[in-house]
């Protein structure tokens, strides 16, 4: 991959969500002695990504601190009860605020979330690698039959992304994109932490 590719991809990292279904903030779950929360962001920060935003929200101050050891910027989210697609466009608008200041031109975005407990440092690195070699607008993870986060999209896309409302995130313009999306398989992404059940399910992978 091209030395500058990486530098042309900023990671969002979604994490303003109250866990409603897991009743306690997943963001703060440990699972092989880290928080799921620092668990993403050292994955992000070990990976050629150079930009790295963390979107917090609900109990915003409580994870400020928790980050405070890590080279990542903070955007909070003043609307997280809105659903997911309030902090998608938090992470973009801060993006773009940096692009003002800076000489950087950031032509794409991967979203990230903190709750699943097996990315890794390689498949990051794997999608920047098949967006450097193919352009496609959308990289998106494959898992359990269907296409979602981690995902990356094209600056192209960004005016889409900043018009989703409610819950409903990236997932929409991954089908809607669906003949142009690019994958990479991620079999551990089907993974995640939205309810007890799963809380136990991975503690038992530990």
């Amino acid at each position: 991959m091209k030395q500058n590719a990486t530098h042309k991809t900023a990671a969002i990292i979604l994490a303003a969500g109250a866990s409603k279904r897991l009743g306690h903030p997943k963001q703060l779950v440990m699972f092989a002695d880290e928080t799921l929360l620092e668990r993403t962001v050292k994955r992000a920060l070990n990976s050629p990504l150079r930009k790295i935003i963390v979107v917090l929200g609900k109990s915003a101050e409580r994870f400020q601190k928790l980050l405070q050891p890590y080279n990542v910027e903070i955007a909070i989210n003043q609307n997280w009860s809105a659903g997911i697609s309030s902090s998608i466009a938090v992470g973009l608008k801060r993006l773009d605020e940096q692009v003002s200041f800076t000489a950087t031109v950031f032509d794409s975005a991967l979203f990230l979330t903190c709750d699943q407990p097996f990315l890794t440092a390689e498949l990051i690195t794997q999608i920047l690698q098949k967006y450097a070699s193919t352009k496609s607008p959308i990289i998106a993870s494959a898992y359990a039959d269907c296409l979602g986060i981690p995902a990356l999209f094209n600056s192209k896309l960004f005016p889409e992304l900043l018009k989703l409302e409610g819950d409903r995130g990236a997932g929409v313009l991954i089908k809607k994109y669906k003949n142009s999306v690019s994958s990479i398989p991620f079999p551990a992404g089907e993974i995640d932490v939205d309810t007890e059940a799963d809380l136990k399910f991975i503690q038992r992978q530990e």
